[in-house]
């Protein structure tokens, strides 16, 4: 009688791998996706802090010379824009350098790349223009 495993027994063995495998895979991949998303919104509520303390402090806000007009802004956050009561509000971008912020690596680009924060007028709201897709959804 020979020894061995018999071809079934191996099918069953693979196919119980490719699942767990599979299972870890997607399991770690939405891990990984909604880490980097509260990573994003933490930026944004370090931004939105030191754009507050700024204004406090110097009495303007910490922004360049640059509008950004509505117009010209994607669907979604021309929506978030209206939801949040900025509709009449100018959108300035913000200057990451007035704020001495080291531990926020995005924002830190132009309005062509889209990589910029940008502060409401009179609600001092901050909005990323590239916003970051999460679960089907984009979020500024």
């Amino acid at each position: 009688m020979k020894k061995g495993i018999t071809i079934s027994v191996l099918a069953v063995t693979i196919i119980i791998m490719l699942i767990i495998v599979g299972t870890v895979s997607t399991i770690g991949i939405s891990s990984i996706n909604t880490a980097a998303y509260e990573e994003f919104k933490s930026k944004k509520i370090r931004v939105a802090d030191y754009v507050n303390e700024y204004y406090i402090r110097e009495q303007e806000l910490p922004i360049k010379n640059e509008i950004v007009s509505k117009e010209g802004l994607s669907s979604s956050l021309a929506s978030e824009v209206n939801n949040n009561g900025d509709t009449n509000n100018i959108l300035y971008v913000v200057d990451l350098s007035k704020l001495n912020i080291e531990s926020v690596n995005i924002g830190r680009g132009t309005v062509d790349n889209m990589d910029v924060f940008l502060v409401s007028e009179n609600t001092h709201n901050i909005y990323y223009l590239k916003g970051v897709s999460y679960k089907g959804e984009n979020y500024y």
